[in-house]
């Protein structure tokens, strides 16, 4: 878990290199309810979160950053690939987009799969991202 105050790993990515980053601020993004229905739910606390930080750059410049692109520690690129038994591979990388699968509406992109109810509830996560930096490769 990275904290306020503390300097975190920033995975090189086509934008940006690996660096060392200094975190200023932390807000909890979403977290996961595995006793209700294993749905990310915005803003509230939960044993599986995901946060976003800002962070200060070796250039002096401010940034937005999430979980998938900072690390405690410096490591190697992370797959953005995610495949399931059933055969599903879903390509996270990117910019965040609605696609449809059988199982249902997800938002995907910058690292995540987000399932979601309708296009309005995708909609919303994806305003709510914007301008939010967290493909990790």
């Amino acid at each position: 878990m990275l904290n306020v105050g503390e300097l975190a790993w920033r995975l090189e990515n086509s934008d940006w290199p690996g660096a060392w980053v200094l975190i200023l601020t932390k807000e909890n993004m979403w977290y996961l309810d595995k006793n209700d229905d294993y749905r990310e739910k915005p803003g509230r606390p939960g044993q599986e979160q995901f946060y976003c930080y800002e962070v200060l750059c070796p250039d002096g410049s401010v940034a937005r950053y999430t979980d998938a692109v900072l690390r405690n520690r410096k490591e190697e690129r992370r797959n953005m690939m995610l495949s399931f038994n059933d055969g599903i591979e879903i390509d996270t990388s990117g910019p965040l987009r609605m696609i449809r699968l059988e199982d249902g509406l997800y938002v995907v992109g910058t690292g995540w799969c987000i399932p979601v109810e309708d296009t309005e509830e995708a909609e919303t996560i994806i305003e709510k991202f914007k301008g939010v930096r967290n493909e990790g490769n």
